[in-house]
């Protein structure tokens, strides 16, 4: 799929993103919508959709007549990873600098982080898949989604616990 050069007002996007999540709820699929538009970024390129897997083809399918389809991003949680929706979702809100801050932080204290969620670098175990177990075991404040786009490292700094 070509990528969408063109941004539209946030404003805009609330109307598209309402009209999915009463195509979605109708279906009884459960959906998370993140990226740019959970940060209420003022301009938004795509709308970042969270489905599991089993869901996948039929949310494509049910969303592929749908006027602004070409702006969706559909992202599958696989079935056997359901228990880190909130990391997967912590992965699609991004920003994407937030998230290698976060990631080096991660790797400082001997973790790794991805949209799977916190594991030790030592075992390899899981140790946290919820967005709040992980920003307190890296020593992180919770961050408001708006700040997290692409600011200064600097200001993120203020959130970590001294």
């Amino acid at each position: 799929m070509a990528k969408i050069k063109e941004r539209i007002p946030f404003l805009e996007s609330q109307k598209i993103v309402e009209q999915i999540k009463k195509i979605l709820e109708k279906e009884k699929i459960k959906f998370g919508i993140y990226g740019s538009y959970i940060r209420k970024e003022d301009t938004i390129g795509d709308i970042d959709i969270l489905v599991n897997e089993r869901d996948y083809e039929k949310t494509k399918n049910i969303l592929r007549n749908f006027p602004f389809y070409e702006r969706l991003e559909i992202y599958y949680l696989p079935e056997e990873y359901m228990d880190s929706w909130e990391s997967f979702a912590l992965y699609l809100i991004g920003s994407g600098k937030f998230n290698v801050w976060l990631r080096g932080i991660a790797k400082r204290k001997n973790f790794l982080l991805n949209q799977y969620g916190l594991f030790s670098r030592d075992t390899g175990e899981l140790i946290a898949t919820k967005e709040k177990e992980i920003f307190e075991i890296l020593g992180i404040r919770f961050i408001p989604y708006e700040k997290r786009k692409e600011i200064y490292k600097k200001e993120w700094k203020d959130f970590l616990i001294k």
